[in-house]
């Protein structure tokens, strides 16, 4: 009865070995194991949200760009939300009723914190703002992207303003 035991303990300790040594320990390994249609085909742009918790914005193999939270405890990293698809396109002249940007509002932690990332579509923009936050802005071949993430209550409005702090409407007039 002891070496059926003492057998049993061994083939759990070595799953165990085997289950920690298979998990991803950093936010690289989990990106790399993200498939179809959200696999990564280039990170463009990584924004730690607190010590542990990653937003990482990338595009995928169509080119679009998507974005996905990582958060590493103890053990390994997992992922916290993974969200897509914008069209990375350049800011153009804009035709009346064309929106002038391309958001994506997604949250994640049981819906207690958020990231925001988009496109701006049209140079009339200067800033985009989401809960009374100005959202960060990067320019990835020759698009404007703008990004941001932060804790509260659900919102879907967002306001934009053009370089003289003048309120602008979310289509162009």
């Amino acid at each position: 009865m002891n070496k059926k035991i003492y057998i049993f303990c061994y083939i759990l300790i070595i799953f165990f070995i085997g289950l920690i040594l298979y998990l991803p320990k950093n936010h690289t390994t989990v990106l790399h194991r993200i498939d179809k249609p959200f696999e990564i085909t280039e990170i463009i742009k990584q924004v730690s949200i607190d010590d542990k918790t990653l937003m990482t914005l990338y595009l995928n193999q169509n080119g679009m760009l998507n974005a996905v939270v990582t958060k590493q405890n103890v053990f390994f990293t997992k992922i916290q939300k993974i969200s897509g698809h914008h069209e990375l396109v350049e800011p153009f002249d804009l035709k009346q009723g064309d929106t002038r940007v391309s958001l994506h509002i997604t949250w994640y932690n049981e819906g207690t914190d958020y990231i925001i990332y988009g496109i701006i579509k049209d140079n009339a923009v200067s800033t985009v703002e989401y809960m009374n936050y100005t959202l960060s802005e990067f320019r990835y071949n020759n698009s404007r992207v703008v990004y941001g993430f932060g804790k509260g209550i659900h919102q879907k409005e967002y306001k934009l303003y053009d370089t003289n702090g003048v309120e602008l409407s979310h289509w162009k007039e």
